[in-house]
């Protein structure tokens, strides 16, 4: 499979949570559905995943993939179709149920009928060496981190996978704020934003590439 990717650009502003969902509303205005939003950015993830973490190496053919009940789980949901597809193996956890009539639940069917390793907590997953953290995103607001997902950091922390992606923002970071001091978080290896870098990001980079990994960022333009 061919996939292409860019090439270097100046660093944009870093922008605020607020600024982000400003930019989806107005995709949203345009007559973008939440539907089409969520397959574009989860084909491009699965994509920059493949070109860099190929699933020819074994630490990278059965990722685990934490979902959440949100936009974020739903890209999660979308990746593992496509991660499929590509040759991968991989495992969906489904952090917290979502309702019957939400776009994650239909998103789910297509990996049901994919038949897609389904389980309903990390530690009923094997191979947990490579996990992407797709739970929350722009939904990690306030310092106190709720359950279920203050257990699944836990549990994040103490496996240390040898890869960890984390999808827009890792779960429990404040989106707006300096998480390099905050104890007890997961520290991907790799974030992917799907619009423009998040301040939470300055401490980890100097420079953000679309369509290029470097050093902790991985940012993705996809609209």
């Amino acid at each position: 499979m061919d996939i292409s990717f860019g090439n270097a650009c100046p660093v944009p502003t870093f922008i605020s949570s607020s600024q982000a969902q400003e930019i989806d509303k107005r995709l949203l205005d345009i007559g973008y559905t939440i539907g089409q939003l969520v397959e574009l950015a989860g084909l491009s993830i699965s994509q920059a995943i493949y070109h860099y973490y190929p699933p020819s190496k074994d630490i990278h053919k059965k990722p685990i993939i934490l979902i959440g009940p949100g936009n974020n789980g739903a890209d999660g949901l979308v990746v593992a179709r496509h991660l499929a597809r590509y040759g991968y193996m991989p495992t969906l956890v489904i952090v917290k149920q979502f309702s019957p009539a939400s776009l994650n639940s239909s998103l789910l069917k297509i990996c049901e009928h994919l038949n897609i390793c389904i389980v309903d907590s990390l530690s009923k997953a094997a191979h947990c060496g490579f996990i992407i953290d797709a739970v929350l995103g722009f939904g990690s607001t306030g310092s106190v981190i709720k359950e279920p997902y203050g257990t699944l950091i836990d549990q994040v922390v103490q496996i240390n996978p040898s890869l960890l992606i984390s999808i827009d923002v890792p779960t429990g970071w404040l989106v707006d704020h300096d998480n390099s001091n905050r104890a007890g978080l997961i520290r991907p290896h790799t974030l992917i934003s799907l619009t423009l870098p998040v301040r939470a990001y300055l401490p980890y980079c100097r420079n953000c590439l679309p369509n290029r990994l470097r050093g902790f960022i991985f940012w993705l333009q996809i609209y």
